[in-house]
């Protein structure tokens, strides 16, 4: 069971130009699906774009491996003159870029040669070219909840809940005020101005953009542009542009597509 979690992400993690990261796209036969698990939807990315993410400022490559243990002559072609290298797995979504940090800087600062995170390895470049296994790999406890690993659609459906929280913990820190946070889905692309406020249950999808003032009441928002001072009232808006100051609902359903 994944553990409880709703850390946000800060920006301000430190980004190391010395180190290049290696996603493995390893896809579990646990999902019993044609498409891979880690092309698999949550709020609104693919897992592996929120592997991404934590990688972000970082060189990065994407590697496809027949095997999430012996993967070493699938990436040796990739390993370059970066001094570092960090080696992630498309299915732990829960990383973001300040366990990168400290994941290096663990590795910096006890001068390890390769060291195995819960489900990630960091290593000196010239020593993993020259390694044969990775059984040299000095171990670290470090984020062992957020290497959490998406097997199949019941470990799928937890991180789900898991981003939700942190997406709607991120909103209130900036001040959004979210009556019920256990009904309402926010995808990662939305943005939502100053003095919003969000009642009941609610879906806010796609790459929606709130305006300032606004309040959304048991309403479903998908692609749409909601200007400032809208309320919407037990709707359905997709893919449309709405007035700012506008009023819509209840029980209206707009789409421009």
């Amino acid at each position: 069971m994944v553990k409880e979690e709703t850390r946000v992400e800060v920006k301000t993690a430190t980004i190391d130009s010395s180190m290049k990261v290696i996603i493995l796209l390893y896809a579990s036969p646990a999902f019993h699906t044609l498409m891979p698990g880690y092309n698999m939807d949550i709020a609104g990315i693919s897992m592996l774009d929120w592997v991404k993410r934590a990688a972000k400022g970082y060189p990065t490559i994407c590697v496809n491996v027949g095997s999430d243990t012996d993967f070493l002559p699938d990436i040796a072609g990739v390993l370059d003159e970066s001094k570092y290298t960090a080696i992630l797995f498309s299915d732990t979504p829960l990383i973001d870029t300040n366990c990168l940090s400290d994941m290096l800087d663990y590795v910096v600062y006890k001068d390890q040669n390769l060291v195995k995170f819960t489900r990630a390895y960091v290593a000196k470049t010239e020593y993993l070219k020259k390694c044969e296994n990775l059984s040299s790999a000095t171990s670290s406890p470090m984020h062992q909840d957020m290497f959490y690993k998406v097997s199949d659609m019941r470990d799928l459906s937890a991180v789900r809940g898991v981003i939700n929280r942190r997406i709607n913990a991120y909103h209130m820190s900036c001040g959004v005020n979210i009556l019920n946070p256990e009904s309402v889905n926010i995808d990662a692309m939305v943005e939502i101005g100053d003095n919003v406020t969000v009642d009941g249950p609610c879906k806010i999808l796609g790459a929606s953009h709130i305006g300032d003032n606004c309040t959304i009441r048991d309403s479903r928002i998908n692609a749409s542009d909601i200007g400032a001072g809208a309320t919407i009232s037990h709707s359905v808006i997709e893919h449309c542009k709405i007035a700012e100051g506008s009023k819509v609902g209840p029980f209206q359903y707009l789409s421009d597509k």
